[in-house]
């Protein structure tokens, strides 16, 4: 008999500890189990919320510090970049020219942005008629962006229809020479006046300084061999190119001081020419052709049609009447400004 007492406990404890082993703890009311879940969510979002926070901050200094070392050390870094701006702008806009010391940069991730004043020489100031922004995404220029403060705004495409310098063998003409006469004898007579001369002939860069000894010269359209037909071999029409004269240069521009342009144009054009995919896209132009150009120009050499000119109202009148100038249209005028 007192065997099998402790036997029945142990059996009754070991039945005990079986229940205790295999019951479940009561589940949670519905109303518990989804406020539960909701916190559950709200925490994941907002874990995942400052996963993506910490990883934005990780990869932007990144980025800016590979976006900087590409502007530096890249083929098409940001200097050269801003050589092609200042060049195209100097061989393809009569009379337009901006300031590299004034030249705003900002370097994003992946991007820069250029941006800079336009300025015209009218008498003898530098006029400020504009601005332009270019953005670019690396060494590609994504988009270009120009404002002016002119009443005459410059196209935004040159075309047949609004060139202001023809060729001596092209009668197309955007404008009535003696339309632009009465425009320029109603102009007053203390005004400095910009004009743009179209010549009859052919003429060199000495010729024509020596036509005009009392006005400044302040940009010179070249013969390259496409002005006569004004189109390239695909019919696109083809823009005036050209230099800027001796006067208007500076030290760090594409056209420097200390030799002549005429001299020093076929090199920046062949400087232009190993990136001209991103010289048409920040020109007005939609084709250069600069390998055709550049093949005439050292061929034939420096040839001038047209110049833009600049001067008293009425030394500028007195070219209508000049033997070798076949048109001239009126550009920007001002207020006497003029000095020896």
């Amino acid at each position: 008999m007192t065997n099998d007492k402790p036997r029945s406990e142990q059996e009754g404890y070991k039945e005990l500890l079986q229940e205790a082993l295999h019951q479940r703890p009561d589940s949670l009311p519905n109303g518990k189990q989804e406020q539960v879940l909701k916190i559950g969510k709200k925490r994941a979002r907002i874990t995942n919320v400052l996963i993506v926070f910490t990883f934005l901050l990780l990869i932007q200094p990144i980025l800016y510090i590979s976006t900087l070392a590409y502007y530096i050390f890249a083929p098409t870094n940001a200097m050269e970049i801003r050589n092609v701006v200042n060049q195209t702008l100097s061989v393809t806009e009569p009379n337009v020219f901006m300031k590299e010391r004034d030249m705003e940069q900002t370097v994003l991730p992946l991007s820069l942005q250029l941006h800079f004043d336009l300025y015209k020489r009218v008498g003898k100031k530098d006029i400020r008629i504009g601005e332009e922004k270019t953005y670019y995404l690396l060494s590609k220029a994504a988009k270009v962006s120009r404002e002016y403060t002119t009443d005459e705004k410059i196209p935004e495409i040159p075309y047949i229809d609004n060139e202001v310098l023809s060729h001596p063998n092209n009668y197309n003409t955007s404008y009535n020479s003696s339309e632009e006469a009465q425009v320029l004898k109603g102009l007053p007579q203390e005004s400095v006046v910009e004009a743009f001369v179209s010549f009859r002939e052919l003429l060199s860069v000495q010729e024509v300084e020596n036509m005009f000894p009392t006005i400044d010269i302040v940009w010179y359209a070249v013969n390259t061999g496409l002005e006569e037909k004004q189109k390239n071999d695909e019919g696109m029409y083809v823009a005036p190119i050209g230099f800027p004269a001796d006067m208007i240069s500076s030290l760090s521009g594409p056209f420097v001081s200390d030799s002549p342009h005429e001299e020093q144009f076929i090199g920046v054009l062949k400087s232009l020419q190993k990136h001209e995919n991103l010289a048409v896209k920040l020109s007005r132009s939609k084709t250069l052709e600069l390998s055709k150009r550049i093949s005439f120009l050292e061929k034939n050499g420096v040839k001038t049609y047209g110049a833009v000119v600049t001067g008293p109202k009425g030394e500028v009148e007195k070219l209508m009447g000049h033997e070798k100038v076949r048109k001239l249209k009126v550009g920007e005028a001002r207020l006497w400004n003029w000095h020896s």
